[in-house]
């Protein structure tokens, strides 16, 4: 018995010790990011993949192996089997995902199966747990890729992420994202082998990684508030029944490390994450073609915080944005061919999305730590385009102005209740006039319309569908009509075309890969892809000049690396 508790002593004493300083593996540059990682059970191999290849990586001499992928596919996971003899990795190509294995002994990729993503082999390596590529049902097959069988399924738009197996096998667990329009609801869900008896053993919309460790040990990353960064807490679970037994515990203080991917050796001591984050940068182009052509693209924000274009200044030679430079969204304009912008919103709060309403900026008005939502009480002010204080324009939820590029001051004003999306007639000193029409708008995506230039239609997203619409409102009078942007879907953002020659709109989509396109579509429909965000969930949108001669756009990149924990 004394034995016994002076084990139970130096354990929990071991638990309880400083995390180690963390230290990188890989140093990808941001043009070729890791994709994916993880660190054999046994502690001598790590296996990384980016865009080109998989690389294995022998951690005690640094010898490494590796194996050219398909380059038309991306990587979206890699683990490893139990006794460290191969590596399952899952690829997307186009809508599919598909799992190969590799082999340590033959130095080959062997299909596995297709229609399959996040694996999760069990604890004696004979099945593995699977999402579909539509991360809808959550399957199990063997490990040789056969006798695959449905054990859950969620209905859409909910996604679900096979994770890890319980210690001796009897549960699953996976992470369960439901999407609303106000949230995003994260979960770490556990069931059985027969998809029963389920269980939530974490429920927090901060998890953004998880791994199980030995003796009940959760190790889940927290972001901190709305910014980009994680640290790391441990939560003790009842692994075999999949709940939580205690309080979390924070482990880490760390201020600089996104936290994306946790992997861990089997007995818990040594432990890798993909570190780095997604920055968003305002890039210009310059336009041809009627539009349809965007060239000698280069970057305008030259800084590591997050920029996202808002609107042209009138004479067309700097680029108003939002920014969150000094610890807070607010807005900022920025020349051309100045390196260094100027600070225009003077609020104490958070200032987003601004808008060009001529001689005045229109922008939402946001509490700390917080994202324009649609369906919440949001303040909507201005300020002027030279920069100042502001005024309180309307408070309510579900609203937001657009105004005419080359007619600032004919303007709309739109309204979300429930289902049903209205516009108005607004005016800077009137505000909201008279009803110009609705649509149905059932999305979890905020609405996104536009005035044409010379303020005589708005264009609106229809998201009924695949969201291949968009919907046209005559403002003075006439019927409704719709286009439809032949072979694309998910569309997302609408901007009207700008300059003498002006036609068709700026549209984003989303690609076969759940990235963007930003795309040039005539008033038929056609569509010219500009430029494409390739990274999953990362959007776009473009925005042209008063003269119709340039194109600011949002561009995202990411700079992701494994880093380690020795001694965890």
């Amino acid at each position: 018995l004394a034995t016994a508790a002076l084990a139970l002593i130096f354990a929990l004493r071991d638990d309880r010790k400083p995390v180690p300083a963390p230290h990188p593996l890989t140093a990808n540059a941001a043009e070729n990011p890791t994709l994916a990682a993880s660190i054999s059970p046994d502690g001598r191999y790590l296996a990384y993949a980016d865009a080109r290849s998989l690389t294995l990586r022998t951690l005690q001499t640094g010898e490494t192996r590796t194996v050219e992928t398909d380059e038309r596919a991306r990587p979206a996971r890699v683990v490893w089997s139990p006794d460290s003899s191969r590596v399952v990795m899952s690829q997307q190509l186009n809508d599919i995902y598909r799992l190969q294995t590799f082999s340590l002994l033959t130095g080959k990729f062997t299909p596995l199966r297709d229609d399959a993503n996040t694996p999760a082999i069990s604890p004696d390596g004979r099945r593995i747990a699977y999402t579909s590529s539509s991360h809808r049902e959550l399957r199990i097959m063997d490990a040789n890729g056969e006798n695959p069988r449905r054990i859950l399924s969620v209905a859409e738009p909910d996604k679900i992420y096979a994770m890890f197996w319980s210690p001796g096998g009897a549960r699953i667990w996976f992470a369960h994202v439901h999407w609303d329009k106000d949230k995003t609801i994260t979960r770490l869900d556990t069931v059985d082998d027969r998809g029963a008896n389920s269980t939530i053993a974490v429920s927090d919309n901060r998890l953004s990684a998880f791994t199980l460790l030995p003796r009940g040990r959760l190790i889940v990353a927290f972001a901190e508030g709305t910014s980009s960064f994680a640290n790391l807490w441990e939560v003790p679970v009842d692994s075999d029944r999949g709940t939580a037994s205690g309080e979390p515990r924070k482990l880490t203080t760390w201020s600089s490390f996104g936290i994306s991917w946790l992997s861990a050796t089997a007995d818990g001591k040594r432990l890798i994450f993909l570190n780095g984050g997604f920055q968003a940068d305002v890039y210009v182009g310059d336009l041809g073609a009627g539009g349809a052509e965007l060239t000698n693209t280069r970057r305008l924000t030259l800084d590591e915080n997050n920029d996202v274009p808002g609107f042209w200044t009138p004479d067309d030679k700097s680029i108003v944005f939002e920014s969150d430079r000094n610890g807070r969204s607010q807005i900022f304009r920025q020349s051309l061919n100045r390196t260094e912008p100027e600070l225009l919103s003077l609020d104490s709060e958070q200032d987003q999305a601004p808008t060009f309403a001529g001689s005045w900026i229109y922008f939402h008005l946001v509490p700390p730590g917080e994202r324009m939502v649609w369906n919440k009480p949001a303040e909507i002010r201005r300020l002027p385009i030279g920069g100042g204080a502001s005024v309180e324009v309307l408070k309510d939820s579900g609203v937001d102005v657009g105004c005419a590029y080359a007619q600032p001051e004919i303007c709309v004003l739109a309204r979300l209740r429930g289902r049903t999306l209205s516009f108005y007639h607004f005016g800077h000193q009137t505000g909201q006039g008279t009803e110009i029409g609705t649509m149905e708008f059932d999305s979890r995506l905020a609405p996104s319309f536009a005035l044409s230039s010379d303020g005589a239609q708005l264009a609106a997203i229809d998201p009924k569908g695949i969201g291949d619409h968009l919907r046209l409102f005559p403002l003075h009078g006439g019927p409704v009509s719709a286009i439809e942007v032949t072979g694309r879907k998910g569309l997302e953002t609408v901007f009207p075309a700008s300059g003498p020659a002006a036609s068709g709109w700026f549209v984003s989509s989303v690609t076969p890969n759940n990235g963007e396109y930003l795309l040039h579509v005539t008033p038929k429909g056609e569509s010219q892809i500009l430029f494409e965000q390739p990274e999953d969930g990362r959007d776009t949108f473009g925005i042209p000049s008063h003269d119709g001669k340039h194109l600011a756009f949002l561009k995202w990149s990411s700079t992701r690396n494994v880093w380690m924990l020795d001694g965890f």
